[in-house]
């Protein structure tokens, strides 16, 4: 992902992170909406049947009647009852010898989808994204022969249109859909900064390290003149790291001090002989190997 670029342990760290909780944001959501979109349809669906259901056997004992501006009258009734579950409309179209029947100056629906369902006697139901439209055949049985006598079992008598408002059930879809995001947003939000807390609290006794792992180098390159033991912050991997190093910052402070006196009794000492005092010697003893050959070289 980051090539040969110089990039810090927690960049390395958060961006995947991160990238992974979006992306996991992001699925989750769209796929909890569409569960939620499929299961509306669903309801809505059901619904609708049961809507069917109920005026099917309301209009079946009205036609029996055969009046037909009573039954006209009973469908606007039926929209108007049903208006706040949803029933936008209701159109029954009657079947060619229904129509020969009871109302010769109607004509016979050029609608292909009510032929359709005549024909095969089969209900259908299309989604057109703010409505549901269910067509629905009335099919002849025994007891529709005798209103209906040009008719035998079997045939379709007509087709009702019922017109199925959504309206409502997009709008909770809807609101539940932006009441997923919200919250997806907010434990996106809360987990990054539950991460960038965690990766800081991980990084620092690196960085820390990291920090003194130089300033030992700088005092064993003389570049500094004392050197603090490396800051502990947990005790963990890292932990056990720096007890190490502080164990070999000890022993090298006492290697180098060593060292450093031997080096000063010897500038001392040749200063004295350059005057003509040959009567000391270096007492010190150095850890360098070199150092204490020199030493003894001066004795």
């Amino acid at each position: 992902m980051f090539g040969n670029k110089r990039v810090k342990i927690s960049a390395k760290l958060t961006i995947p992170f991160i990238i992974a909780i979006v992306l996991g944001n992001i699925i989750s959501t769209y796929l909890s909406s569409s569960h939620m979109q499929d299961l509306a349809d669903n309801l809505a669906k059901k619904s609708l049947v049961q809507l069917s259901e109920s005026v099917f056997i309301t209009l079946r004992d009205v036609m029996n009647t055969g009046d037909p501006k009573y039954i006209q009258s009973i469908e606007k009734k039926i929209v108007k009852t049903l208006k706040d579950k949803g029933l936008n409309d209701l159109i029954v179209y009657k079947s060619q010898k229904l129509i020969n029947l009871y109302a010769p100056n109607e004509t016979l629906t050029s609608k292909k989808i009510i032929l359709d369902v005549m024909e095969n006697k089969k209900e259908k139901i299309i989604n057109k994204g703010d409505k549901l439209i269910m067509y629905k055949p009335f099919v002849a049985k025994k007891e529709c022969l005798e209103c209906h006598t040009t008719h035998s079992i079997g045939e379709t008598i007509g087709v009702i249109e019922l017109d199925y408002a959504l309206d409502e059930i997009n709008d909770e879809v809807f609101n539940t859909d932006i009441y997923l995001i919200i919250t997806a947003i907010f434990i996106l939000i809360l987990t990054v900064i539950t991460i960038l807390i965690v990766i800081k609290k991980t990084i620092t006794p690196i960085e820390l390290f990291s920090k003194g792992l130089k300033e030992f180098f700088d005092y064993l390159n003389g570049k500094k003149n004392d050197i603090k033991p490396l800051t502990k912050v947990y005790n963990d991997e890292i932990g056990d790291l720096v007890d190490e190093v502080n164990k070999h910052i000890n022993i090298t402070k006492q290697n180098l001090e060593k060292d450093k006196k031997v080096i000063e009794e010897a500038k001392i000492i040749v200063d004295r002989y350059k005057h003509g005092y040959f009567g000391y010697s270096i007492i010190s003893s150095a850890n360098n190997e070199f150092i204490e050959i020199l030493k003894n070289n001066i004795n």
